[in-house]
C-alpha cells in the first residue's frame, strides 16, 4: 500500500518584531494511507477569533500534489460549549497568494438573501502591510459589461472580514492588490465568503476565487484582452 508521509505545522501570529521558531513544540507527523485520510484538531482557549496559518508538507517521496487539504473552522460557546458555527474553508497553495500586482476573479450571485465577501491575512502572521497597500475592485455584468468601478479597500495584514458589495444580480468582481514602493515581498491570503440568509437562519460557504492573474496584463477583463 502507498503511504504519504504528512507534516503538519501550526502557526500563530506573534507580536511584530518578536522572533520566534514556529516549529518548535508545533509539528505533528502522521502517515496516511493511499485513498484514506487523516483529521487534525486544533484549538485555542480564547474569547475572540484567532488568525494563523495551518502549513501542509509532504515528505518525499510523495509530492503536495497527492494531497487535498480541507479544514473546518468551528466556534464554541463558551457558555454552554456547543458549537455555534462551522464554517468550511479549502487548503491554499503559494500560487493563490497575492502579491503586487496579482488580481483574483469571483463570480457571485447577489440578491434575493445572498450576499457575498471575503477574508483577508497576511500570509505571515503578525506582519503589517505597507502604509497604502490597497485592493482596487471592479465589477462587471454577466456578459462582461462593466457599471463602473468599486471602492478601493484599505489593507492592514490584520484578519479582518468585509461585504463591501450589496448588488441586486449576479456579478463579476475583479480584486487586485497594489502594494507601494518597490521590491515589497508582502503577500495577502484571501478567501471569498458566501452568505445565503432565509429568516432568522444563515448559510455560510466558501466561495471559489479564479487562479490569480496579473494586474493590468491581457485578460477577458482588460482592455487590450481577447
Amino acid at each position: 500500500m502507498v503511504q504519504s508521509r504528512i507534516s503538519v505545522l501550526g502557526r500563530q501570529p506573534g507580536r511584530i518584531g518578536q522572533q520566534r521558531d514556529p516549529s518548535k513544540g508545533n509539528l505533528f507527523h502522521t502517515t496516511i494511507p493511499r485513498g484514506g485520510a487523516r483529521i487534525l484538531s486544533l484549538s485555542a482557549d480564547a474569547a475572540e477569533l484567532v488568525a494563523g496559518v495551518v502549513s501542509v508538507f509532504a515528505q518525499a517521496p510523495c509530492s503536495p500534489h497527492s494531497l487535498q487539504v480541507q479544514a473546518r473552522y468551528l466556534v464554541e460557546n463558551p457558555l454552554h460549549g456547543e458549537i455555534d458555527e462551522v464554517f468550511s474553508v479549502s487548503g491554499q497553495s503559494s500560487r493563490e497568494w497575492l502579491g503586487d500586482g496579482d488580481c483574483q476573479i469571483l463570480t457571485g450571485v447577489f440578491g434575493a438573501g445572498r450576499n457575498l465577501g471575503f477574508a483577508s491575512v497576511t500570509t505571515e502572521p503578525g506582519l503589517s502591510a505597507p502604509a497604502g497597500t490597497q485592493l482596487h475592485i471592479r465589477a462587471f455584468d454577466l456578459e462582461g459589461n462593466q457599471p463602473g468601478d468599486l471602492p478601493s479597500l484599505e489593507i492592514t495584514g490584520e484578519q479582518s472580514a468585509m461585504f463591501p458589495w450589496e448588488h441586486q444580480e449576479p456579478t463579476i468582481v475583479e480584486m487586485c492588490l497594489d502594494v507601494p514602493g518597490t521590491g515589497s515581498d508582502f503577500q495577502l491570503s484571501t478567501i471569498a465568503i458566501g452568505i445565503l440568509q432565509k429568516g432568522n437562519n444563515v448559510q455560510w460557504s466558501d466561495e471559489g476565487f479564479v487562479h490569480v492573474i496579473r494586474w493590468r496584463r491581457p485578460s477577458a477583463w482588460s482592455d487590450s484582452g481577447p
